[in-house]
């Protein structure tokens, strides 16, 4: 009896909207706490100081709508890191609603949309993303929007709606090609609404998708693989199922029992025959899972961030669906809420406040910050990465000369940049031989694991091999960065 009153009394909870509500908000601010805390604390990564170098100096801008949104509050706090990572946070922050919203739209239970809005507040990975200076936020809003757009397209099909869905949809493309998958999702749902003025099967729908995919994947292969031949280039070892197997075990590994669940719940949303739902969700899964696995995209687990709120949704309906089918046959609701506590302790969950949140190694951290601060002020210092330089200690040290390196492992990038004499982000030259170091000057030479390794002047990297003397040294492995202190006694 106890049991059925509190069950009753959270139903009740979660139908008054002023209760709601309130959860909610409380909810989202402590998200925002856990985004915002001590955001300045972490060094810059390299992608990050690329990203901010090219917003403040206006020079190599990829995605415009970022670097606005990094311009902005560059004004608004002043340039550090803990202003280049908050629009990033905004970005994650106003994903939240979205979330519970598409969850809404998808199953209209309040119970779906609240865990999965709490699942995507406290999940660790989308906690850290929201707290590097980088797009993926943005890129993750900007595509859940479009799936929101398209769902209240397909529940009211109004031309305003539709209005509204192709401006978000185009400022998106504007931003990045990769939601060009949108428009697929888009054209699903178009066509959804226009065979509904028709008659046609069930039978027909499939059959007419199925003869899409066909026709795509022939298109593909007609004219595609030899644009991606061409792209290819350090990658060539790889093969497609290399990547597949790489993100699968990573989602696997941070999501734990949601994604077995996740999976199964495709197949649950096709038995109850909600088809065109079910075809929005696999379309926006799978055509991201297939773009990122293709050879000519370096394999970063970044790429498949933004799909783990897909995982979530679809974990929640599933696992509320199977509890609801078996609560009165096999379990009573108290060990079902106890089964589904350790499913979730399966997956990477966060709910205390952390100073850093830690990528794998195809988004090295190296401590640039620490690095910087150790060597005497008014020094003149020699970069791998430059901007890293410009970024920390713009007025109080003096880059005099950068080092060549092939950023992504491609060997035509190799070429036009060895051509080049000096850095395209900052304009600071690049040491082609140790003769442009003046005598009786120190220099100190920073350098870690990735763009040592990378380096394109072999002649100068043997050259610092015979004669370094190494000033500062932290970090293992491919988080490893040294100082290497040069005076002209040291090289004779």
């Amino acid at each position: 009896m106890q049991k059925n009153k509190f069950i009753k009394k959270a139903t009740s909870l979660c139908q008054n909207k002023n209760i709601l509500y309130l959860v909610l908000s409380i909810v989202i601010t402590y998200s925002i706490f856990l985004r915002i805390y001590k955001l300045w604390d972490d060094s810059f990564w390299i992608d990050e100081g690329f990203s901010s170098y090219s917003t403040i100096s206006w020079k190599n801008l990829e995605y415009y709508i970022h670097n606005i949104s990094q311009l902005l509050s560059f004004k608004v706090f002043w340039v550090s890191d803990w202003s280049a990572r908050f629009p990033s946070l905004i970005f994650s922050t106003l994903t939240i609603p979205l979330i519970y919203f598409i969850s809404q739209e998808l199953f209209w239970d309040k119970r779906t949309s609240i865990i999965a809005t709490l699942l995507f507040c406290f999940s660790t990975i989308e906690i850290t993303w929201a707290r590097q200076a980088r797009f993926y936020t943005l890129l993750q809003f900007l595509f859940y929007l479009n799936i929101y757009f398209s769902l209240l397209l397909y529940q009211n099909p109004h031309w305003k709606t539709l209005l509204a869905t192709l401006c978000i949809l185009i400022i998106s493309l504007f931003f990045h090609p990769f939601l060009f998958i949108n428009l697929l999702i888009l054209l699903w749902v178009l066509w959804y609404i226009y065979i509904q003025k028709i008659t046609i099967t069930k039978k027909q729908i499939w059959l007419y998708t199925l003869g899409i995919i066909v026709l795509l994947w022939v298109t593909y292969l007609l004219f595609w693989e030899n644009v991606l031949w061409w792209l290819n280039t350090s990658s060539q070892t790889r093969d497609i199922s290399s990547y597949i197997d790489f993100y699968s075990t990573h989602l696997l590994s941070q999501a734990g029992w949601l994604y077995i669940f996740f999976i199964i719940s495709f197949f649950i949303f096709a038995y109850k025959q909600n088809y065109i739902k079910t075809l929005i969700f696999s379309v926006s899964f799978l055509s991201v899972f297939y773009v990122i696995s293709q050879k000519w995209l370096l394999l970063h687990t970044r790429y498949v961030f933004f799909l783990f709120p897909l995982v979530y949704i679809w974990w929640t309906y599933a696992y509320i669906y199977i509890a609801d089918c078996i609560k009165n046959i096999f379990f009573k609701i108290g060990y079902l809420w106890i089964i589904g506590l350790i499913l979730l302790a399966s997956s990477n969950i966060s709910f205390l406040p952390q100073s850093h949140y830690e990528l794998d190694f195809t988004a090295p951290q190296v401590d640039f910050k620490s690095a910087y601060n150790i060597i005497p002020e008014w020094s003149n210092i020699v970069s791998w990465f430059p901007m890293m330089c410009k970024w920390y200690f713009w007025s109080k040290w003096t880059c005099k000369y950068s080092l060549a390196v092939d950023y992504v492992g491609k060997n035509t990038d190799t070429k036009l940049i060895y051509k080049k004499w000096e850095d395209s982000y900052t304009g600071i030259p690049y040491l082609k031989t140790i003769s442009l170091l003046k005598n009786d000057n120190d220099y100190y030479i920073v350098l870690d694991a990735l763009s040592y390794k990378r380096m394109m002047n072999q002649k100068l990297k043997n050259k610092i091999l015979e004669s370094w003397e190494v000033y500062y040294n932290s970090g293992r492995w491919y988080k490893n960065i040294k100082i290497i202190r040069y005076n002209s006694n040291l090289w004779k």
